[in-house]
């Protein structure tokens, strides 16, 4: 961002010396100045959003070195575009330039642009760009297909309802756990809970199961994949596809195309590239790898400091299997129990 004035020069069409074929002399240059507004605009949003829901974007960021006012010009690009000007900043000791808006009713990704002006200043311009959401089930994730034999679980804790379907000699949820007692969500947006789960640490992720279930271990891992006779141990040879689910979020596809893959969910495991997280120590959570990886915690220790995960990538038809940082890398959970 520049500061201070930048010179534009303008010549004067209306000189008479053009009119008559004759250039213009030097004193027929205006020269005019423009301040720069100070500073670079910012608001704050949500990347994901509810229905039919009002927001309030608050900007900040600016200021003019002479103290002056200025205004926010504001464009809301969704499927029907809104544009409106809010007051000017000097209008009153309470008046913020905030704008309050409704967001869309259809699932949709839209934008809200924000630019600053005053008279004979340059000013700035922020968009923010957000995803309507609907969080119920077969909302904005489609397609999981549980199966035919898929029965209910309710967590008392909080009457979410699981899916869920015996795999071998285990009954598996078929859903990311998405218990608020514990962990983030993605984009740190609560209206992505139920569609995504949450995202916990492993020391988080060990106690979270519901009564009666609990985090799978290696083993039963192990045993899942014998049961699509993949070798037990490291990485499961050629059974992602498997477990990966079709599914679409508003409309498009989650899991990339790729060749070596194919995706046919034969156990209805509904594993969707969520990603995962890392976690700063104020719970706050950095995302990586949405519509990439599906990474589930095991029970296991690595050592001290790192827990063990399976993984799935976009792109190979393997389950891998890594560690995190039992404190700060954040991954999916899913539960497990004997089986009924």
């Amino acid at each position: 961002m520049m500061h201070g004035k930048s010179r534009i020069l303008l010549v004067v069409l209306a000189c008479v010396g053009i009119l008559a074929g004759s250039s213009c002399g030097k004193d027929d240059i205006t020269e005019l100045s423009y301040d720069y507004i100070s500073g670079s605009l910012r608001f704050s949003l949500p990347d994901y959003v509810s229905p039919n829901t009002e927001y309030t974007a608050v900007p900040a960021g600016v200021y003019r070195s002479d103290g002056g006012d200025f205004g926010y010009y504001w464009v809301l690009s969704t499927s029907g575009s809104v544009r409106d000007t809010t007051k000017w900043e000097g209008d009153g000791p309470t008046v913020s330039g905030a704008y309050s808006f409704r967001s869309p009713s259809s699932l949709e990704t839209f934008t809200l642009s924000g630019t600053v002006y005053a008279y004979n200043h340059v000013g700035s311009t922020f968009t923010k760009t957000m995803t309507v959401v609907d969080p119920s089930l077969e909302g904005s994730l489609k397609g999981r297909d549980f199966g035919p034999d898929a029965q209910t679980y309710t967590d008392d804790r909080d009457a979410r309802v699981y899916r869920y379907r015996r795999i071998a000699s285990l009954d598996w949820m078929l859903q990311n756990l998405a218990y608020t007692g514990a962990g983030v969500t993605m984009a740190n947006c609560e209206v992505m809970n139920d569609p995504y789960g949450r995202y916990y640490t492993w020391d988080e992720a060990k106690t979270v199961c519901p009564a009666g279930w609990r985090l799978p271990s290696g083993a039963d891992w192990d045993t899942l994949a014998a049961s699509l006779n993949a070798q037990a141990g490291g990485t499961y040879k050629g059974i992602a596809g498997e477990l990966m689910s079709n599914a679409t979020f508003n409309g498009s596809r989650m899991w990339d195309y790729w060749p070596a893959v194919k995706i046919t969910n034969e156990t209805h495991f509904c594993a969707v590239p969520t990603g995962y997280a890392i976690v700063d120590g104020n719970g706050q959570g950095t995302f990586f790898g949405n519509l990439e990886y599906a990474a589930f915690w095991t029970s296991d220790s690595y050592n001290d400091e790192q827990g063990v995960y399976r993984y799935i990538f976009a792109s190979r038809p393997d389950v891998m299997v890594g560690n995190g940082h039992k404190d700060s890398f954040a991954a999916s959970v899913r539960c497990v129990r004997d089986a009924e």
